[in-house]
């Protein structure tokens, strides 16, 4: 279970919200959504969980969370971050890759098995391969107990994604590239190279993974000849000083630890153009506007600074003075973006800076003891204050967990998200480096990260310009259901029909109009998840003689972090410590809930299988060359709607034709016909029906299907001309949902997603001689979880929770938000001796 807790808060001035609820995403490495929950506001909180299945692959996740309000501006503004799920079965086993080139395309990988038990290489059995959840061709174990397999992946392809499954479980891993292959990004300062201007030029050097990359190299012209050097000092990243002259094409000339070397064309140099350039110096900040050499006169310009549009500094630049000065102790902490306009305000040169000052929260901690026997009671006292020392309010969360068994992430934290990620684009690796201040080579690589990772949250020159973008999604009150209703036979509006809408489980019913367009819209409406409503549709009249289509629920499509490619069994100390982690979860497991699966040595039964004649199993099922989903996969996803299923096959598409219904493409036609369209919507076949005419959430209940898959490409040629555009294939138990089954069109079933019910973490309390003395092993990993802890006048929080079994440390982690929009980040060590 991922345990959690999320922060609303004004993008400015960081003050908590209100809001209902925040959606919480666990998106799997081939963008898939596996979870997805709605968390509404409790006492100011937004505090939830993630259940994970004991069948999830093994891999790294990337866990999102955005409000309704923020699907307006799109997915850069998500919260997102990437975390490891490990399987006790499948983490037992090493799987390593090697990759192989073939002839064009055509690639061989190399996958070995080793259990960090035994230290033995194996070959496991059931062995499946899955190339970006494509089946990969037959797979081969030679003598050395490698086995090797062929496939090709499309250039298009953003995932390289191998899904390995045994009877161990399954794992997602990284496809490594077959070449040690590059690229340099190069991104002047203010964003110009200036023609007879020295300036300061950053770059990005980024392996085939999307990961950073070691370089080192020259700046040369078109003749050979040497200008500069460059060396990345972090993260892929660094900068050199160069002065453009005319007539001049400047490259770089790289080479990266494995020797392999390549040339780069830098930016043009530009003429008649401005562009900023920022030097620091403790807490001074320096602004100069430089020019390229033919600008003889300059003209009126004027300079902008600003901290999530908060103004600092607005006012014409006078050329007279050769750079400004400002004291970056009164800035906020965070992103500053200066934009340099002129005289018609219109941008011409902009610069990222980062001030990180002694403006949050203080925190201090303490317990009534300095060691912990086992099962002894810890209180803690925390208190929250100003850099002034004066008491601030607010909410926190407070984790504790075993070092022994659990890594601290240092990577990320609520500061980190705050005041840095979230006012970037793109992927930042390890962001907590830059807010350690240890060595002081972390404020010269902050610098770099705003040099490469150049874009703001707040377009500022759109605002002075007078440019505001409506949303597009309007300001929800509660939950809705909408739909539309339609004449059955020529799909005409039904104007002024009566929609009613009922829930045994929530207790409520209500009833609306259609519009002239036949939509009708339920609102202001507050449910659990898993709450079933039935909605009914008549026309004017009272007659039941018409269709109801309702819509199904819209989420963004949110692609995965990039992955970090590193394992935790890279070391035997890894492996160790891995496996120590295993067992005591194993054993913890086993004590809480019973002895689960039982694993032997392989056994062979002989006789003869009884003859089953399953009339369920579609005559289409066998000739399907993609996923199919089984009834107990589907019963795990918790599916509202069939299209809730369909995300978990691969290349389905859903779309909304001109009636309103929804319908599935699978790419490009499977095969034309002559003057037949491109792309083609699938054809659903329930139980060897085949139905054209369809809505995919109206017309079979998600609890029905026994198996679901995609009929496409040579296969679908059974269907003939119904094939075009492939196929959705469903059977159904027991033909409950046969389309001769069906329930009457203006009545339909829906169950949409409601918010999650809250749980409690359970943490024991050894209160009592009885309960100390208890013989059943305490193996905890997580020791605490308290997802709203408040603060109370003076500033001042109180905790408690008890110790377990184990002697290790503690590591404890305190996050929050004061009332007026101070951020609490607060580690310390607890000693359980």
């Amino acid at each position: 279970t991922v345990w959690f807790r999320a922060y609303l808060v004004d993008a400015v001035v960081h003050k908590p919200v209100t809001n209902q609820y925040v959606l919480v995403e666990l998106v799997n490495p081939l963008d898939s959504v596996v979870n997805r929950m709605k968390i509404r506001q409790t006492e100011g909180a937004f505090s939830g969980h993630i259940s994970l299945n004991e069948n999830l692959p093994e891999g790294d996740y990337t866990l999102c969370a955005y409000s309704e309000n923020m699907l307006n501006m799109g997915e850069d503004f998500f919260f997102k971050k990437n975390i490891r799920i490990l399987s006790p079965l499948s983490a037992t086993v090493k799987t390593e890759t090697e990759l192989f080139i073939e002839k064009g395309d055509q690639l061989t990988a190399a996958v070995s098995f080793t259990d960090l038990r035994t230290r033995k290489k194996i070959s496991p059995e059931g062995l499946k391969l899955r190339v970006n959840d494509q089946p990969a061709s037959d797979e081969k174990f030679s003598n050395d107990t490698v086995a090797y397999f062929s496939f090709r992946l499309p250039e298009q392809s953003r995932h390289r994604i191998l899904t390995v499954e045994t009877h161990k479980g399954s794992k997602f891993m990284t496809i490594p590239w077959p070449v040690n292959d590059y690229e340099v990004s190069f991104f002047p300062e203010g964003g110009y190279l200036l023609r007879g201007a020295p300036c300061k030029v950053a770059f990005k050097a980024l392996n085939s993974s999307g990961l950073p990359e070691y370089v080192t190299g020259r700046i040369v012209d078109s003749e050979g000849r040497e200008f500069a050097s460059l060396e990345t000092t972090h993260d892929g990243m660094g900068s050199f000083m160069l002065t453009a002259e005319a007539g001049k094409t400047y490259f770089a000339v790289c080479t990266n630890d494995s020797g392999h070397e390549k040339r780069f064309a830098l930016p043009e140099a530009q003429n008649g153009t401005y562009s900023l350039s920022v030097e620091t110096e403790e807490d001074q900040l320096f602004v100069s506007v430089l020019r390229s050499a033919d600008i003889n006169t300059p003209e009126p310009l004027f300079l902008l600074l600003h901290t999530r549009g908060i103004i600092h500094y607005a006012n014409p630049w006078d050329h007279n003075y050769n750079s400004l000065s400002f004291n970056t102790k009164k800035f906020p902490s965070g992103v500053m973006q200066i934009i340099l306009f002129d005289g018609n305000m219109n941008p011409l040169s902009e610069r990222l800076v980062f001030c990180l000052n002694n403006d949050q929260a203080q925190v201090e901690f303490n317990t009534d003891h300095q060691n912990y026997a086992p099962r002894q009671q810890v209180n803690a006292r925390v208190n929250i204050t100003d850099m002034m020392g004066m008491p601030l309010d607010g909410t926190l969360s407070v984790s504790v967990t075993d070092d022994n068994d659990i890594k601290p992430d240092t990577t990320t934290s609520i500061m980190t998200s705050l005041l840095l990620t979230s006012d970037l684009k793109g992927y930042i690796n390890n962001p907590g480096y830059y807010f350690q201040r240890n060595t002081g080579g972390e404020i010269q690589s902050l610098d770099l990260l705003m040099l490469t990772n150049g874009w703001r949250r707040y377009d500022i020159p759109d605002i002075v310009s007078g440019k505001y973008e409506i949303p597009a999604i309007p300001l929800k009150y509660g939950m809705e259901i909408r739909g539309r209703v339609r004449s059955p036979m020529l799909g005409k509006p039904v104007v002024n029909g009566l929609v009613a809408a009922f829930s045994w489980d929530a207790g409520y019913y209500d009833e609306t109009a259609t519009g002239t367009d036949g939509r009708f819209l339920i609102n202001g409406i507050e449910f659990p998840d898993s709450t079933t409503f039935v909605i009914q549709a008549l026309d004017k009249k009272g007659s039941g003689g018409v269709e109801l289509l309702i819509d199904a629920d819209k989420f963004p499509g949110v692609s995965s972090l990039p992955l970090s490619g590193s394992s935790l069994t890279e070391t035997t100390a890894g492996e160790k410590k891995l496996s120590n982690y295993i067992t005591k979860a194993d054993t913890r497991y086993t004590i809480e809930n019973g002895m689960r699966t039982i694993y032997i040595e392989e056994v062979v039964i002989k006789g003869k299988a009884p003859e089953k004649n399953d009339f369920r199993f579609s005559f289409y099922m066998p000739k399907m060359n993609s996923r199919i989903l089984t009834s107990e996969q589907i019963a795990d996803y918790q599916p509202a709607s069939v299209s809730d299923i369909l995300k978990y096959i691969p290349h389905v598409e859903l779309v909304t034709d001109e009636f309103g219904m929804r319908k599935v493409r699978l790419g490009r036609t499977s095969y034309r016909l002559p003057g037949g369209p491109e792309y083609n919507y699938a054809a659903l076949i329930i139980d060897d029906i085949i139905i054209h005419d369809y809505d995919i959430d109206n017309i079979i209940d998600p609890a029905d299907i026994e198996r679901i898959g995609v009929l496409q490409g040579a296969q679908a040629t059974l269907l003939g001309s119904d094939g075009a555009g492939g196929a959705i294939v469903i059977t159904t138990k027991q033909g409950s949902g046969s389309v001769n089954d069906f329930p009457k069109y203006n009545i339909r079933k829906v169950t949409p997603l409601g918010y999650q019910r809250p749980a409690e973490f359970y943490s024991p309390r050894y209160d009592t001689p009885e309960k100390i003395d208890n013989r059943q092993a305490d193996l905890r990993t997580t020791i605490y979880w308290n997802p709203d802890v408040t603060v109370t006048s003076p500033g001042e929080a109180t905790f408690d929770f008890y110790t377990a079994d184990s002697p290790t440390t503690y590591t404890m982690i305190i996050e929050g938000i004061t009332s007026d929009g101070s951020v609490i980040q607060y580690r310390d060590k607890i000693t359980r001796k």
